[in-house]
């Protein structure tokens, strides 16, 4: 093999490694591709409106009419911000057709917190489910 021959060969060889390289680094937006899925099922015969706060600010409302369901997707792992999912929310206020309101924040224990609902994860472990139904209950709790 010539001094040529060399040359080329480790031309080629270094080309070949750098492109193996650069396109084996793609960027992913997506940090997990976990996604969060939530719904809310209005089952109180009446029209509802969800409020949800962030550091005690609303930020964004939600209505669902009566015998109706909200579905909220998100990616589980971005920011609480930035996302229009209620479960990151601090507090939400629901308030029914009627005026008749409550209030929760992500601590309440005294009635059922949909701030806390419980998670079901898929079997693949990417989606997480969280659904609550607001019944009759939480419409007779409301003032």
């Amino acid at each position: 093999m010539n001094r040529n021959h060399k040359y080329l060969l480790t031309l080629f060889s270094t080309f070949v490694f750098t492109s193996t390289l650069i396109f084996s680094c793609n960027k992913n937006d997506e940090i997990t591709g976990i996604v969060a899925l939530e719904e809310y099922v209005n089952a109180t015969g009446h029209e509802m409106q969800i409020i949800r706060y962030m550091r005690g600010q609303s930020d964004k409302s939600f209505s669902i009419a009566r015998n109706d369901t909200l579905r909220v997707e998100s990616p589980l792992d971005a920011g609480s911000d930035s996302t229009g999912s209620i479960f990151r929310a601090d507090s939400a206020k629901v308030i029914f057709d009627d005026g008749k309101s409550f209030f929760v924040n992500d601590t309440t224990v005294a009635i059922p917190n949909f701030l806390n609902s419980k998670r079901t994860i898929s079997a693949s472990g990417k989606i997480h489910y969280y659904r609550y139904t607001f019944t009759e209950l939480d419409y007779e709790s409301a003032e």
